[in-house]
């Protein structure tokens, strides 16, 4: 997850408020981010508790310095210029789990209610959240594992469902507030999420390991576009929305390449860097693939990789 700050201001002064051990200077995002792709950040800075992240930004607010929040980097794409300004890695861990509290009539039945409310930072993993909750015995983010990056990116994403009650935000003004699950988030920045899960029988757990997980980052990032349409599905008849098979069947661009970046083989809405990519190389990539769908399908793909820094 991220959002762009204001004007570039005194960062000289904010990095001295910053706790040294936690703090570098023109630090590469190629580091940082899964396509291993990035210019340096004039700051870097790690927070570890939502109370960290409070902190940096209300600073990066007081100094007018701009700052950008990232979690795993899975989902975002850095100039080779790099960013200027702040870039906070939010690397929380925290997740807290309660009973909800019964209904009336549960009460009154003397039975206990399965619903437990959990509440995750926004820079936990998902990953780490579904296997964690499967060790406490709670369902409900199993639906998740078809997403990378973290449970703020979900939530700024829209992609919280049903389960998700509250969201816990820094509004624009610094103050810390808990708002609605439907609530339009704007550039607010996600400290926690308050989810209601179901305490039970434990559903098979299908996620990789941490070693498959972080090997297959290295070299990828995952949905480069948004799936197809439904109304452009059916016009076109496709076989399904994936928009994976327009861009490696339709378009026979499975493994085309510019530089030293290349549309995977096994997943054609991935996008590889082979070492040495530049963003420069990503960006005319897959501009290349929307010309292509726009001149030869009449569709228009929407990026879901969002660009960070100086273009």
């Amino acid at each position: 997850m991220l959002y762009i700050g204001s004007a570039l201001g005194n960062i000289e002064s904010l990095a001295k408020c910053l706790e040294a051990d936690r703090l570098r200077i023109n630090e590469p995002m190629s580091l940082h981010t899964t396509i291993q792709i990035g210019g340096p950040a004039d700051l870097f800075y790690i927070t570890e508790t939502s109370g960290d992240l409070v902190k940096a930004v209300r600073l990066c607010r007081s100094f007018s310095v701009p700052m950008t929040v990232i979690g795993e980097g899975s989902g975002v794409i850095v100039s080779d210029k790099g960013i200027r300004g702040l870039v906070i890695y939010n690397k929380s861990e925290r997740i807290q789990v309660r009973q909800q509290r019964r209904s009336v009539g549960e009460f009154l039945r003397r039975v206990e209610s399965k619903n437990m409310e959990v509440t995750v930072d926004s820079g936990v993993q998902l990953s780490f959240a579904i296997e964690k909750l499967h060790s406490l015995g709670i369902n409900g983010f199993d639906s998740f594992e078809v997403y990378k990056g973290t449970v703020g990116g979900v939530v700024v994403g829209g992609l919280g469902g049903e389960d998700l009650k509250k969201i816990s935000i820094i509004d624009s003004h610094g103050a810390v507030k808990s708002v609605g699950s439907k609530k339009e988030l704007g550039g607010c920045v996600v400290t926690d999420a308050t989810f209601v899960l179901e305490k039970g029988k434990v559903r098979k757990n299908r996620v990789k390991s941490e070693k498959d997980r972080d090997n297959q980052q290295k070299k990828t990032v995952f949905k480069v576009f948004e799936d197809i349409n439904e109304e452009e599905r059916q016009i076109f008849n496709y076989p399904s929305r994936d928009v994976g098979y327009v861009i490696g069947e339709v378009l026979n661009l499975k493994g085309f390449s510019v530089g030293k970046i290349r549309v995977s083989k096994t997943n054609q809405n991935s996008i590889e860097n082979l070492g040495g990519g530049t963003a420069k190389d990503f960006v005319k990539l897959i501009e290349e693939i929307k010309r292509r769908a726009r001149e030869s399908l009449g569709i228009e793909l929407v990026e879901s990789v969002v660009r960070v820094g100086e273009w």
